[in-house]
């Protein structure tokens, strides 16, 4: 059973569980054997896959990923997964948690659809659940406007701006790396300092060790890579990477929402305005970016680095391949033993 969220002396335990929650899955995501097959299957499913399909696989995957976490390291710790039509997804330690899978801000509050010219006349006008949300967030694309000064090996200092994404779905998915470059970048608010930088089709020929090397360790949580968009003739917003003095800083237009996972509380939900489509209920971006700051802000936030999605397998699966080389090894079990 679950913890209501009613009373003072209530909402001092559920403070307490909600730190434990973020505590161990801070833990699990910070261990490769956890963190890349979670990432793996993001890139996997969100390609191959129908988006209300593969948000609801990876929905699965990480009640998954996170069960076995905890019953390999903390085997005292309750983590149940719903049993009937609850509005929740899972039970952390009496506290019932709803999970949302996301590449945009943005979460369904109930699958059915408005009504009228375009489903716009909604049946739920706010959001009204008393449930906190784990929302991870993978976004399809961010993009950030630069600015700063750029320090040369000859001793001159160069005033360049443009535009970067951090990594994203559709910055992984580059169709021509050759002009752009990718960057290794550690963002504390908005001034990302830079430490090393590739042209994105030499990065893209690094091996899984030569890249997470190049994160040093222990792997600094806000560090990852990044892509910028303003590159010629294979350099840094024009100048040649072979003249770059690293590490600098450039600094973003505005904070951006990185990849990671948001808890967001009930009062941060609570009353906001829902939108409606042919499909859902739902919360759209200009109500959900302002929670997701606020969870940022609170310390209710943990960066997910996407680099390992590119090491991803992206070949569209063969459904039927699988559960053939189910059945041959099934049959030919049973046969071993007549």
């Amino acid at each position: 059973m679950y913890v209501a969220i009613v009373t003072d002396g209530e909402q001092s335990v559920v403070e307490e569980s909600l730190r434990r929650f973020l505590s161990l899955a801070k833990e699990m995501l910070s261990r490769d054997e956890y963190l890349f097959p979670y990432l793996w299957a993001q890139r996997q499913y969100r390609e191959d896959q129908y988006q209300m399909a593969s948000a609801a696989q990876l929905e699965d995957l990480f009640f998954d990923t996170l069960g076995a976490y905890v019953r390999q390291n903390v085997p005292g710790e309750t983590f149940d997964r719903r049993q009937g039509r609850e509005p929740w997804d899972y039970d952390f330690a009496g506290i019932a948690l709803s999970h949302k899978e996301g590449v945009k801000p943005g979460v369904t509050a109930v699958w059915q659809p408005g009504e009228g010219p375009g489903n716009k006349n909604r049946l739920y006008e706010t959001w009204n659940f008393e449930h906190p949300v784990v929302f991870v967030y993978t976004p399809k694309t961010v993009t950030c406007s630069w600015s700063g000064s750029i320090p040369t090996l000859d001793g001159t200092t160069i005033v360049r701006a443009g535009t970067c994404w951090p990594l994203s779905h559709d910055a992984l998915n580059l169709k021509s790396a050759g002009d752009s470059t990718t960057f290794l970048g550690n963002l504390e608010g908005n001034k990302l300092t830079i430490s090393r930088a590739w042209r994105t089709d030499d990065w893209q020929q690094l091996s899984v060790h030569e890249l997470r090397g190049s994160l040093g360790q222990p792997r600094p949580e806000n560090m990852d890579f990044w892509i910028d968009k303003t590159t010629r003739n294979g350099g840094l917003a024009g100048i040649p990477l072979s003249n770059v003095q690293f590490p600098f800083d450039i600094e973003l237009a505005h904070e951006p929402l990185l990849p990671g996972l948001y808890l967001l509380l009930p009062e941060e939900l609570r009353a906001q305005q829902l939108e409606s489509n042919n499909k859902a209920h739902y919360l759209p971006q200009k109500a959900m970016i302002p929670c997701m700051e606020s969870a940022r802000a609170a310390g209710r936030f943990i960066r997910l680095p996407l680099w390992p999605m590119e090491f991803a397998d992206v070949t569209p699966p063969n459904l039927y391949a699988q559960q053939r080389r189910r059945y041959d090894e099934f049959m030919s079990a049973r046969g071993s033993l007549h």
